[in-house]
Formats: structure tokens, C-alpha cells, sequence
């Protein structure tokens, strides 16, 4: 009996364990992500190419390839995406980006972090073009 109470009280010792560390991973990177400042890129001065940007922090890490033609941003691709992305929001994102050629844009409500993770991913990709 005594070794059935050790075995499950050891289940609930590493269930417990498993949920605190997939609590600590969910949330790392929120704060410092949440708080990134955007510096918009002045399009005239990207050479034409395309350029590989990434965002690291937690699971709001993120590649993002930019397409530059003529100056203007014509495509947006996640090579490596954050966890648990939201293509719906990706596509509202990437399309207010090319429609007004700009990262300094409006946050999209609900997704500020992913949003933010995804933008300075792009500053970072367009700063290669400098």
C-alpha cells in the first residue's frame, strides 16, 4: 500500500513540475517582447533583395523573410514561426505592412506580442538592406 501511495504521489510531483514549466516557458519572453520599441525603416534607402530577419526570445522567436522591389516591401514570408501563431493574424499583419509600406503601424488587439515579435523581426531583415 505504502509503495502505491509513493508511486502516485510521484506522479503528481512530476505532473505538478511539468505544468510549472510549461507555465514558466508560456509566459517567457512576454514582458521584454510586449515592451519592444519599432523603429520604422525608410524604404528609399533598402537596396532591392530579399532579407532574413529574426526575433528571439522564447517561444516568441520568429524568422521573417522581406522581399524589397523598387523600394517597396512586395512580400512578407515566416520561415520559422512563434509558437502557437495565428495565420489570421499573420496575413492581417503582412497585408497592413505592404498596403501602407511601413512597420510603424497599428498593433493588432489580442496578438500585441506576436505582433511585436513579428515586426521586429522585419525591422531586423530591412536593417540588412541599409
Amino acid at each position: 500500500m505504502r509503495k502505491i501511495l509513493y508511486v502516485i504521489l510521484g506522479f503528481f510531483t512530476v505532473m505538478i513540475a511539468a505544468i510549472f514549466i510549461g507555465i514558466v516557458y508560456l509566459q517567457s519572453g512576454m514582458s521584454s517582447t510586449k515592451s519592444l520599441t519599432i523603429t520604422s525603416i525608410d524604404l528609399s534607402l533598402v537596396d532591392d533583395g530579399i532579407y532574413e530577419g529574426t526575433y528571439e526570445n522564447g517561444r516568441f522567436t520568429t524568422t521573417i523573410e522581406v522581399t524589397i522591389v523598387d523600394h517597396m516591401i512586395t512580400e512578407l514570408v515566416v520561415i520559422d514561426d512563434v509558437t502557437f501563431a495565428n495565420p489570421d493574424v499573420t496575413r492581417a499583419l503582412f497585408d497592413q505592412i505592404i498596403t501602407s509600406q511601413d512597420i510603424d503601424i497599428d498593433i493588432i488587439a489580442g496578438s500585441t506580442i506576436t505582433t511585436k515579435a513579428y515586426l521586429k523581426a522585419i525591422e531586423n531583415a530591412l536593417k540588412g538592406g541599409l
